[in-house]
């Protein structure tokens, strides 16, 4: 093992010193300051809050981005349209973040005709009903729920669900697969149901500890039997040529919640006492 550098432990030294939590951004601005080298960020760790529960339909960018916008007309919903000619520029787009959610981005990636879907949500994309709907019930094609919190969150989980018309597999609520680690308090709960993949690892579903039953590990592996790694900033392509498309909502509810920056969320604003 090589000896740690000057800037090394100066830097250990004064992260150390810090009080937590510390963000991604803050050790990467540190980190810059002690070696005088940019750090790149992981934009997909970076941004966690939205990036943590994402949707994947299998469908070109365009149909995915039509159908919704053709699905809300039909309830009375508008929507501007802004262009993203990079994952890092999607990102920015989203905020600011509340659990009303009015923007959402369709990002074209590296898996043929798949799109990955995200919302502007503090916790997570909550991908569920807008990709379900798309996959299973306008567009007649798989789709998915990725979820896997960040390291250090009080309830952690990772969560997997696959999305089908009754026509391909799917149940009568347009669910074909989901499987489930999850703490909710100091218990851990594991749950799955639909009819499992060849590829899936089904002794570990037994292991004592069900926390050990579905990992990360695990779903990165299960994703790259259909070609995805959305864990990867390369997996998404928007260019100049195919750029992602976000919509924003025209109007907010009644009694619109509070709008916070990523800074806010990472920092646990939204859910401190007043």
């Amino acid at each position: 093992m090589l000896p740690p550098t000057a800037a090394a432990c100066r830097l250990a030294h004064t992260l150390a010193s810090l009080k937590y939590p510390v963000t991604i951004a803050r050790i990467v601005e540190l980190s810059h300051g002690f070696t005088q080298q940019k750090i790149p960020l992981v934009l997909i760790d970076h941004w966690h809050p939205v990036t943590s529960d994402l949707g994947l339909v299998n469908a070109p960018i365009d149909v995915c981005s039509n159908a919704f916008i053709s699905w809300h007309d039909s309830i009375g919903q508008r929507y501007t349209r802004r262009h993203a000619s990079s994952l890092e520029r999607c990102l920015e787009l989203l905020p600011p973040l509340s659990n009303e959610k009015r923007r959402i981005a369709f990002l074209p990636t590296a898996a043929k005709n798949w799109t990955a879907l995200l919302q502007s949500g503090i916790s997570g994309s909550d991908p569920f009903p807008v990709t379900s709907m798309l996959a299973a019930r306008l567009l007649k094609v798989s789709g998915m729920r990725v979820c896997v919190s960040p390291g250090g969150k009080e309830d952690p989980a990772v969560i997997w669900e696959i999305y089908s018309s009754p026509e391909q597999e799917g149940d009568s609520l347009g669910f074909r697969r989901t499987i489930a680690v999850a703490k909710d308090g100091d218990r851990w709960a594991f749950d799955q149901s639909g009819e499992p993949f060849a590829f899936e690892r089904l002794d570990r579903y037994t292991l004592a500890r069900k926390r050990d039953r579905f990992t990360r590990e695990m779903l990165i592996a299960y994703l790259a039997e259909f070609g995805l790694a959305p864990f990867s900033d390369s997996f998404y392509t928007a260019s100049e040529v195919t750029p992602a498309v976000v919509l924003e909502r025209i109007g907010r509810w009644t009694n619109p919640p509070p709008e916070f920056t990523l800074e806010q969320v990472l920092a646990g604003i939204p859910w401190r006492r007043t």
